[in-house]
């Protein structure tokens, strides 16, 4: 599941992005930020159980202004990498280079001044 934060009327709001990359899923009384909704087990297994449902509105990704995922900024950001097959794979072929073997995933921070939206 893909979370992302976006604006729409005015206000933030957390949907999910749907398998087709395209569409975002928005859930009735959606949290404004990520943070909330990590924040709150209750609130997040009901937005859970309704994007696997697929109760809620759809609007298509591109109309969307999206946000930051992050609104409060930590000192730090901490940062895992490698962290799935896939991920190793694609990093491979956007180098033109043998995809290595990963023993363990990549950890590493980010100061918190790179938390911006794509836009941004």
């Amino acid at each position: 599941m893909k979370l992302v934060r976006f604006e729409r009327e005015g206000r933030f709001e957390v949907g999910a992005v749907l398998e087709d990359l395209a569409t975002v899923l928005c859930v009735e009384d959606p949290p404004s930020t990520i943070e909330a909704l990590l924040e709150s087990e209750g609130r997040a297994r009901r937005m859970r159980a309704a994007i696997e449902k697929g109760r809620g509105s759809t609007l298509p990704l591109a109309a969307l202004t999206i946000a930051a995922p992050l609104r409060r900024t930590p000192h730090n950001v901490f940062c895992v990498g490698l962290n799935y097959l896939e991920h190793v794979a694609e990093g491979a072929r956007t180098r033109q280079a043998p995809a290595p073997t990963i023993e363990y995933p990549v950890f590493f921070t980010k100061s918190a001044d790179t938390i911006i939206g794509p836009r941004d």
